[in-house]
């Protein structure tokens, strides 16, 4: 998966960096695995309950957009996920947890450095407690000092 930066909530820095957000809270997001718990592009095996990490890195495609390929990729809502599942892929509901760097990118979808999938709605609840209601991008992510 390949996401492209969104410019309406992101900017460069002085030396044309992409500079990243930082979760005020957790964030629900959606992850879309493999029947077998694998991500579909790169065939990262994903342990529910476990968050993961990764390195963040957008660098520029060439065609005056940039792109973030390493990183944990995942949509911002059912409507997105839906667009990258068929029938062999499952919708898995996701935590990017409070802290977390992130990128906004286009068609719904957020690259960010962790990021905990769970099995079902259930699994989620248990483990964190209610969802709560949506906030608005520009509201729940603030722009972080880059590590």
């Amino acid at each position: 998966m390949c996401l492209y930066v969104d410019f309406d909530y992101h900017h460069k820095d002085k030396r044309g960096r992409i500079v990243r957000r930082r979760a005020t809270q957790d964030i629900l997001v959606y992850k879309v695995l493999r029947e077998d718990g694998r991500s579909p592009y790169q065939g990262t095996f994903w342990q529910f309950g476990v968050e993961k990490t990764s390195i963040m890195k957008a660098q520029y495609d060439g065609y005056d957009s940039y792109n973030v390929e390493e990183a944990l990729h995942s949509c911002l809502n059912m409507d997105s996920a839906r667009s990258h599942s068929n029938y062999y892929r499952r919708i898995h509901p996701a935590v990017i947890p409070k802290g977390s760097m992130l990128i906004y990118g286009a068609n719904d979808e957020v690259a960010s450095n962790r990021l905990i999938v769970y099995r079902d709605e259930a699994s989620l609840i248990k483990a964190r407690g209610a969802i709560g209601p949506g906030i608005a991008r520009d509201k729940i992510a603030n722009f972080g000092k880059r590590k």
